[in-house]
Formats: C-alpha cells, sequence, structure tokens
C-alpha cells in the first residue's frame, strides 16, 4: 500500500511514566527463559489527550515550497533531517532544528563523494547525532557527521538495498541494517506478503563491512496472507542489535537477541479487539484490487492476483518502528476517515493493450496512524494519534516529526510533543 496514502488527524496523547524496572511487576511472568509482558483487556490503550504543534516547516530558507519529499528522520537533539527528491535545484536534504529553523543542507545532488542521486524511506539519526543515508542509484551508504561533513562511504553490492520499506535501519555501534535479498524472484507470481518474505537484513559497518546477515523468522500467522491488509508476520532489527517479531492478528511482539546481540527473549502480548473495514472502505478495496487484477497483474507481471473481498476483520496492528531511547512504536490499525482531497495525486494516463486505461480507483477511506508506545522492557507507555493527512511518522524523545500533506496539496512538516515522555522544545 502507498504509504503516501495512509495515515490520520491528529490528536496525539498522554504517554503513562514507565514503572521502575527494579522491583517484581504484576504483568510479569517468565516462560522458561522469556519475560513475558502482559497488557491488561481493560483500558487497553489508555487515555488519549490532544497533543501539541510546536514547529511547522513548509519549505527551504528561500521560501521556496518542498517539491516531493521522500524520507524524513527525526534527530536526537529534536531536529529533523528531510529529503527532498524534487529540490528547487535538483536532490536535497535539508537539516532543520528543534524549533524548525533551516540550518544546514546536506550534500548535493550527483555522483561523487558525500553525493547522492535519490533516497526513499532511506534516511536515519543515530544516536550520536550522525545520518546515515542509503542511496539506491549511486548503491552505497554514507554517513554524515552532525555538521553535515562526511563521515565514511560504503559500497552496496546489488542485492542490498531494495525491497518493501523501509529498507534501511539503523543498527548498534555505528551500524546500519538494509534489506538483503534472501531467495531470487520465483518464476511464477507471487503474493505481495510472498514478495515481503523475500528480503532479510545485512548488518552492516559505516565502513562497509559486513557484520550479521538476519533471515526472515518463521511466521507466526496461521493462514498465509494474500495481501498486505491481512495479518502477517512483521519482523525487524532494532537499534540495541535485537530483533522484534509479532503476529499482526493480535498483540503478540516478541524480542529477541540475534547472533551478535544475544539477550533474553521478551514477550509484549495482551488481550486486543479486531475492528472492521467500514463499508467505504470494502467497496474501494474491492475496485481497487478488480482493477489492478485486470491491467497490473497479468501472467508476465510476477504478481499473482489479489483476492476479490477484503477479511471480515483488520489486523490489530501493520508496522512498528523505534526512537532514539529504544522505545518501541506499534502502528495500530484504526477506524478509517474520509481523507482530504489535497492528499491524492491526479493519476497520469496509463495505457494498457494498446488504448488508455480507464482512470484508477482510490481509497479516499484512510486510517489515522494511531500508534501504541512500549519502553526497552515492554512497559506499556500510551497511544499516540496522528492525522489523516500525514504520510510519515519519525520518533525521537519526547517528539515526533511528521509529513503531512496541508490544504493545498504541499508537503510540510510538522512537529508535535508527545506529552508526559519528552523535555520542552
Amino acid at each position: 500500500m502507498n504509504l503516501r496514502l495512509t495515515i490520520t488527524t491528529l490528536l496525539a496523547v498522554a504517554l503513562v511514566p514507565a514503572v521502575g524496572a527494579q522491583t517484581p511487576r504484576p504483568d510479569r511472568t517468565m516462560r522458561g527463559d522469556t519475560t513475558v509482558v502482559t497488557i491488561p483487556a481493560a483500558n487497553l490503550w489508555g487515555p488519549q489527550r490532544a497533543a501539541v504543534e510546536v514547529a511547522r516547516v513548509g519549505g527551504t530558507r528561500d521560501g521556496e515550497p518542498f517539491g516531493m519529499i521522500t524520507a524524513i528522520a527525526a534527530l536526537p537533539d529534536g531536529g529533523v533531517v528531510v529529503f527532498d527528491a524534487k529540490g528547487e535545484n535538483g536532490a536535497v536534504a535539508w537539516v532543520f532544528d528543534a524549533n524548525g529553523q533551516n540550518e544546514r543542507r546536506i550534500g548535493r545532488q550527483g555522483a561523487g563523494p558525500g553525493e547522492y542521486r535519490f533516497c526513499s524511506d532511506c534516511l536515519v539519526s543515530n544516536a550520536d547525532g550522525s545520518i546515515g543515508f542509503l542511496d539506491q542509484d549511486n548503491r552505497r551508504i554514507t554517513t554524515y557527521d552532525g555538521r553535515g561533513r562526511v563521515r565514511n562511504t560504503a559500497l552496496l553490492s546489488d542485492r542490498i538495498g531494495y525491497g518493501l520499506a523501509p529498507q534501511f535501519l539503523p543498527g548498534p555501534a555505528g551500524s546500519y541494517y538494509a534489506r538483503l535479498e534472501i531467495t531470487p524472484r520465483s518464476r511464477t507470481p507471487i503474493t505481495d506478503p510472498q514478495e515481503f518474505d523475500r528480503f532479510g537484513f545485512v548488518q552492516i559497518s559505516e565502513q562497509g563491512e559486513i557484520l550479521d546477515t538476519l533471515r526472515p523468522p518463521r511466521s507466526l500467522v496461521a493462514v498465509p496472507a494474500r495481501s498486505l491488509f491481512e495479518p502477517r508476520t512483521l519482523w525487524y532489527p532494532l537499534r540495541d542489535g535485537r530483533v522484534a517479531v509479532g503476529a499482526s492478528d493480535r498483540l503478540h511482539l516478541l524480542l529477541q537477541g540475534s547472533r551478535k546481540s544475544p539477550g533474553s527473549p521478551l514477550l509484549i502480548a495482551g488481550a486486543t479487539k479486531r475492528i472492521p473495514f467500514s463499508r467505504e472502505e470494502r467497496n474501494a478495496l474491492r475496485a481497487i484490487w478488480a482493477y489492478s487484477n485486470k491491467y497490473r497483474r497479468g501472467p508476465n507481471s510476477g504478481q499473482a492476483s489479489l483476492p476479490t473481498d477484503p477479511p471480515a476483520l483488520k489486523a490489530v496492528f501493520r508496522d512498528f518502528g523505534t526512537d532514539h531511547e529504544g522505545r518501541i512504536f506499534l502502528l495500530l490499525h484504526s477506524s478509517a476517515v474520509r481523507a482530504p482531497a489535497s492528499m491524492f495525486e491526479e493519476a497520469p494516463v496509463m495505457m494498457h493493450g494498446g488504448g488508455q486505461m480507464p482512470p484508477a480507483p482510490r481509497l479516499e477511506y484512510l486510517e489515522p496512524p494511531l500508534f501504541a508506545a512500549f519502553g526497552q522492557d515492554g512497559t506499556f507507555l500510551g497511544t499516540v494519534l496522528f492525522p489523516v493527512n500525514a504520510i510519515k511518522v519519525s520518533f525521537t524523545a519526547g517528539f515526533a516529526w511528521a509529513l503531512l500533506k496541508d490544504s493545498d496539496g504541499q508537503d510540510v512538516v510538522v512537529k508535535y510533543t508527545l506529552p508526559g515522555m519528552g523535555r520542552k522544545p
């Protein structure tokens, strides 16, 4: 699903402070060597309160609007780095401080040292303030220090750095994780979830040394998914070297050590209530899938046909990520609302079989991005809800930066506080 068409109307929330870890807690039990943290069924996500917008950035310091932002990453000092793929003079990465003031640009478009060509969801910020940049076109990872100077460049093989987003994640001790093609593409059409499972991750140092290879785990979901809207197994390596694996049909997130970062497993589990697709969502998905099966998923596409109908219920969550302090933010499924028309770009004219294709249907009812936050030790912190016109969200200590489409359809970047978790900007 296109991430530029997914996310919500903002009411971010108060996050409940974590309980100290020195004393035993009633929510923790041991199952073999695994610590199980149980979330009570009652009041599962805690009270929600509106977050406060503290900064808004609508363009460059020269007053030019952004062209097309394809990546953002919150910085540990409260600022943000933004990649504009269609800047006034070509692709450009900008750094804004905690107040939204433009501090500097990083690198420039090109193929030389410190330059880049394209980036999509492939910026990360490290705890020391440095910035990692996965440049798919130039086939390399560049690390910039806190002042924007090139610190290291690592060349990539053709099998590294592509696949479904996220292609690039921060790792421990000056390392990164990048998507790695584990299984060659099948000769017969495969489903979207099968395509997702073709890729693992490689841990790579700033200097380009391969440190570890992580393969997809065994599926935790009984019935294989036919589309990305159905329950499936999601997994990512975390900043501290652990690997998180979740069954998206329930609140079930297992954090376990990797070969390079061993540790005792931690399971976050709790009672969950799955919500149904609305009538508007269901009708739109039927139309979109029928259109895709007719015009885009032919025998030579490599993609299997989509189902004719969505499942009865949504999965519990659809993605997750972390902040610089190791908190985990689980992106929950939520009830869809009608999205503003400014979110949708005009579709290009496409040809099929020698003729012009009819306009593609679109999913106009979108889910507000609702995140559940957990501490490194599994402590439930609270929930945070962003606006329906938010496209990407990146967290740092006590704050979140979000990419939004404004009422004119322009890209803007907005900073929000997360009450109860952070300091004042």
